[in-house]
């Protein structure tokens, strides 16, 4: 995934980027199935609602006929307060059995829910994790080529300034030939000066002797 060119780390982000693009259509996939479940959570309410509205007014139809048809003939009236009764006492346990499937319909929409809600949080703490290491890899390159760069300037110079010592220590070395040079050309000359000067008064001897 990563090759050094030139001096430079290049980094090949096309497999992060592949797997970004998968995160975000299921990221997607699991958005529209929370919208669904919305839906059908709205719709289940709605439909909640709607059988007690149509059973209040089924029941007061009911009452308005039973009034109306009491005040005519009398066994009628006896008639309908037994199915009044019989209908008072089915009518609860419709009720509660309408109200436990709601609460269990409830309770399942709910888990679905929560399951949605857990599955959307991990993929997003999983799209934050990728991102993280995507900028840690796509910045490890620059701090690492920057790094390089500091290590070579630290080399370069240490390059220059033992270049410059030995410039200096060559530039005295030579300054110390050229004396020491010309201390044994002054002691050369002077050993032939006074190697001449005694051969002179030698010589000057033996002619003297020679006459004598």
């Amino acid at each position: 995934m990563t090759s050094y060119v030139n001096g430079l780390f290049e980094f090949d982000s096309r497999p992060l980027m592949l797997a970004v693009l998968i995160l975000s259509k299921k990221l997607h996939s699991v958005t529209s199935q929370f919208d669904q479940l919305v839906v059908i959570h709205f719709q289940d309410a709605i439909n909640r609602i709607t059988p007690r509205r149509k059973r209040k007014n089924t029941t007061k139809s009911n009452a308005a006929e039973t009034s109306a048809s009491s005040s005519l003939d009398p066994n009628m009236k006896r008639d309908s307060e037994v199915r009044d009764t019989d209908v008072s006492q089915a009518v609860p346990v419709r009720v509660q059995e309408q109200l436990l499937d709601d609460e269990t319909r409830a309770l399942q929409v709910s888990g679905k829910f929560a399951d949605i809600e857990d599955l959307v949080l991990a993929n997003k703490q999983l799209v934050k994790a990728i991102i993280t290491i995507y900028s840690v890899i796509v910045l490890l390159p620059t701090v690492i080529t920057h790094m390089m760069q500091v290590e070579l300037n630290s080399l370069l110079d240490y390059v220059q300034e033992t270049e410059t010592k030995m410039v200096e220590m060559s530039a005295l070395n030579h300054l110390m030939s050229t004396h020491v040079l010309q201390q044994a050309q002054q002691i050369e000359l002077l050993y032939e000066q006074k190697h001449i000067k005694r051969s002179k008064a030698i010589l000057a001897f033996s002619v003297i002797d020679m006459h004598a």
